[in-house]
């Protein structure tokens, strides 16, 4: 791997562009995307090969590799997609039944809801959503597990919420739910190179996981870990050769010839981040993301913060009486990219810190909201 000092020189970004929503989708290090560029000739020019002997065991490597960095355990760690399709494949692990609950909090991602809804329809389950938004952890806590009865089967929710940027009490959910015959669904898309936390500790849910984002691999790339009790049940979205291994994760290891190169740049990728860790790239977008607290409560003081301090490279912000569109598309046509969008009727920006941002960056955002703000 290429020594980079500066991690703006490690990532391919366009010229003049201000890439601030890296937690939607984020840049892939220059060293992984050319590795990727790579496999991807090798599996179009050379494709009995690649599918006959080269696969499958740089991508059970690659498995194992995720699975260590996570801090999950590997016979219960398959790739998917993203969180979303996780999700889906989580619930359709449990049997699901008319009578049954399923738990879920108002502070979820749209996928999560329309997830839940069909596995509602398709089951007979009732889905109940918990008002939580706003409160601390322990009165969420209370919250949710004074919801849970004899008839909650399943209880979903996120460990960073988004658009909002907060957390939920995951863990301590996790150990309250022990007791009970509810299964806990954690999204947990915003985790990986994000927060710090130990996933090991969430032994009986499910984890679905998105890596495109804070992990900084290539876009359609994400994961589940499934619990040993439900491992014989787990099964991809489409059965294909291996759907009949009594081994869950060969079953997850082929659903046809799509694209994996994604998957198997896995080493490379970790490789960055011990890079990244070495050099305090984290701490310093930590500190980007604190100069962008700042400067945004200075030139637009209506604007109302909403993000949990602990998420510290994550910030969202309500912006009272704004259009989401106008301020949208006024910021697109600079080539200026965070989240915007419209949550409960009020728009709301979402900005993310990552090791390749800069101070400059936060401060040519702040420079166009000035300007919008005294002109609309």
């Amino acid at each position: 791997m290429e020594q980079y000092a500066d991690p703006r020189d490690a990532f391919d970004l366009a010229p003049g562009t201000v890439h601030l929503n890296h937690g939607s989708f984020g840049a892939v290090p220059r060293v992984a995307a050319a590795r990727q560029d790579e496999i991807a000739r090798e599996q179009r020019c050379s494709f009995h090969r690649f599918y006959d002997r080269v696969l499958f065991p740089l991508q059970e490597r690659a498995r194992v590799e995720v699975a260590d960095w996570l801090g999950v355990d590997r016979d219960g760690f398959v790739f998917s997609t993203n969180a979303t399709t996780a999700m889906t494949t989580a619930l359709g692990c449990l049997d699901l039944r008319p009578g049954d609950q399923v738990l879920t909090t108002n502070v979820e991602y749209p996928s999560t809801y329309a997830n839940l809804r069909r596995a509602c329809s398709e089951s007979g389950a009732e889905l109940v959503v918990v008002e939580v938004d706003g409160l601390d952890d322990a009165a969420v806590l209370d919250r949710m597990t004074g919801a849970v009865g004899p008839a909650t089967a399943v209880v979903v929710v996120s460990w960073v919420t988004s658009p909002w940027s907060t957390t939920l009490p995951v863990r301590e959910l996790h150990d309250a739910l022990s007791a009970s015959r509810a299964v806990l669904v954690v999204d947990a898309a915003h985790v990986p190179g994000l927060l710090a936390v130990d996933l090991a500790e969430l032994a009986t849910a499910f984890v679905c996981l998105t890596l495109h984002k804070w992990a900084c691999f290539p876009q359609g790339t994400g994961g589940l870990s499934v619990p040993a009790t439900h491992r014989d049940r787990a099964r991809p979205l489409v059965d294909a050769v291996f759907a009949d291994s009594p081994v869950m994760t060969e079953r997850f290891a082929w659903s046809g010839t799509d694209d994996r190169s994604g998957f198997l740049v896995a080493g490379e990728v970790l490789q960055v981040h011990r890079r990244a860790d070495q050099l305090g790239w984290t701490r310093a977008a930590e500190a980007v993301a604190d100069h962008a607290r700042q400067r945004l409560g200075d030139v637009w003081p209506e604007a109302v913060p909403v993000s949990d301090p602990r998420v510290r490279r994550m910030l969202t912000w309500r912006l009272p009486q704004v259009g989401e569109s106008g301020l949208k598309t006024f910021l697109r046509d600079q080539e200026v990219w965070t989240w915007l969008g419209e949550v409960g009727g009020e728009t709301h920006l979402r900005l993310s810190a990552a090791w390749y941002n800069t101070v400059d960056d936060v401060e040519r955002l702040v420079d166009l909201l000035g300007r919008f703000r005294t002109t609309r």
